[in-house]
């Protein structure tokens, strides 16, 4: 069931029908030419800094994992929302909260309940949103000839999209001038997280699964020969509760030591997001990958 949208005091945005995510508002917002055709409309954004470290560290980590956009579920919003409503959503999400950047970016409220987040690896790659539908054979049928947004390059776009969890009403273009990435967003029905599409890096910040996300990354730690030896001796691990950023991508962070009952004596220090696994250098101050010491 998709969760209802609570309203709270939001900056007033204006709705604009522009050809560029970042292009300057003409018009009246509401009535006139400025009025969206589509169900679309688009915010300006504030000016998100292209050099902020944390989106900067996001992108190195796109790089990293050989992907040409990064792809963000924020959450479920209700398709009659505003966009003032869906600016107060993005803005108190978690996912602004992890990547503050997303609050300054290019909003664009498209018809659905979806939104996310796409943000190109590179500065000089653009996004490109088209509308997007389905046949009555259930093969898409892709519109290029009806741009919702056209994003300048490096800008980071937040979408609203997807009326039906069955296919997607938009079709993402990335391109860097070099290749070119396109496919439709959408959730995957299994456990409700973005569904793999080859060439994209997942950087949500998923609430619902985070018990689950403790559980396995504890497991993953157990199975460390460095843990288990320490674990042998009596120490055990323990989650604090945080987390720290590395590589633009946020990673819970276990203690390992000894329980004195009235106390915890701290020996060691790991922070561990999907299969990764980093354990921080006293001696050097930094986060390192296990094993690499």
């Amino acid at each position: 069931m998709r969760k209802k949208l609570y309203l709270l005091p939001v900056l007033l945005l204006f709705l604009v029908l522009i050809v560029g995510c970042g292009t300057k508002p003409q018009g009246d917002p509401l009535e006139g030419p400025g009025k969206p055709t589509d169900g679309s409309s688009v915010t300006e954004p504030d000016g998100a800094e292209k050099d902020d470290p944390i989106l900067s560290l996001l992108r190195e980590s796109i790089q990293e994992n050989n992907c040409t956009l990064g792809i963000a579920f924020i959450g479920y919003v209700d398709s009659e929302s505003t966009s003032e409503d869906v600016y107060t959503y993005l803005k108190n999400s978690p996912a602004a909260q992890t990547y503050p950047f997303l609050r300054d970016s290019g909003l664009v409220v498209h018809e659905g309940a979806e939104l996310y987040a796409f943000v190109p690896a590179s500065k000089e790659a653009s996004i490109t949103v088209y509308q997007a539908g389905m046949t009555d054979s259930g093969e898409y049928e892709d519109h290029k000839d009806k741009t919702i947004c056209q994003g300048g390059p490096g800008e980071v776009v937040v979408l609203r999209c997807n009326l039906s969890e069955i296919y997607s009403n938009v079709l993402i273009s990335a391109t860097d001038g070099a290749k070119t990435l396109e496919f439709h967003p959408m959730l995957s029905m299994k456990d409700g997280h973005v569904a793999a599409v080859p060439g994209c890096y997942d950087f949500s910040v998923y609430e619902d699964s985070e018990d689950k996300s403790i559980e396995i990354a504890r497991d993953l730690l157990g199975e460390t020969d460095e843990v288990q030896e320490a674990m042998k001796h009596g120490m055990e691990l323990l989650y604090t509760g945080e987390q720290q950023m590395i590589g633009g991508k946020p990673h819970m962070l276990f203690a390992l030591g000894t329980d004195h009952g009235d106390q915890f004596v701290r020996e060691k220090l790991y922070a561990v997001s999907d299969n990764l696994i980093y354990a921080f250098n006293t001696e050097t101050d930094q986060w390192q990958v296990l094993g690499t010491e």
